[in-house]
């Protein structure tokens, strides 16, 4: 998916990108091992982001980071459903195809924004529990090292 701009829209109070609600996540998501201030998420078509990302991209003029995050998440939300997300679990090749399309959106907007990221820490996060041990650090570096070079 291609997302060269993105219009949002307030519909009854609710920020929403096509039929998709975007919230900021709820205060118990950073309870969870797997939050830090990078993580952001989506369920049933909810894309859920931090409270900054949230800010950012309400403001007139959105940091090219937080379009690229939200263009990840957009990826994710279009292929939700319930067996993907039982697949997502399942199986760490479709998480890793599904990651691809995702990372690639992102990585597309940074690139045409000149902005750099630090794709050692999603190698970093593809070998733990975010991603559920998808990869090794040096595999996931390698994988993501070849996402960026092919956006």
């Amino acid at each position: 998916m291609d997302v060269t701009e993105i219009q949002l829209k307030k519909v009854d109070g609710c920020l929403m990108y096509a039929d998709m609600p975007i919230k900021p996540y709820p205060g118990f998501f950073r309870y969870l091992p797997i939050s830090d201030s990078g993580f952001n998420a989506i369920f049933n078509k909810t894309i859920y982001l931090s409270k900054e990302l949230y800010a950012d991209i309400q403001t007139t003029n959105p940091k090219p980071l937080s379009v690229a995050v939200l263009k990840h998440q957009i990826v994710h939300a279009n292929n939700a459903c319930l067996v993907k997300f039982l697949k997502y679990i399942a199986s760490k090749r479709f998480r890793l195809i599904e990651e691809e399309e995702a990372f690639t959106a992102m990585f597309k907007h940074l690139k045409l924004n000149n902005e750099m990221f630090d794709l050692e820490k999603v190698a970093k996060n593809f070998s733990g529990i975010r991603y559920l041990w998808m990869t090794t650090y040096t595999d996931g570096l390698r994988i993501v090292t070849n996402f960026w070079e092919k956006a």
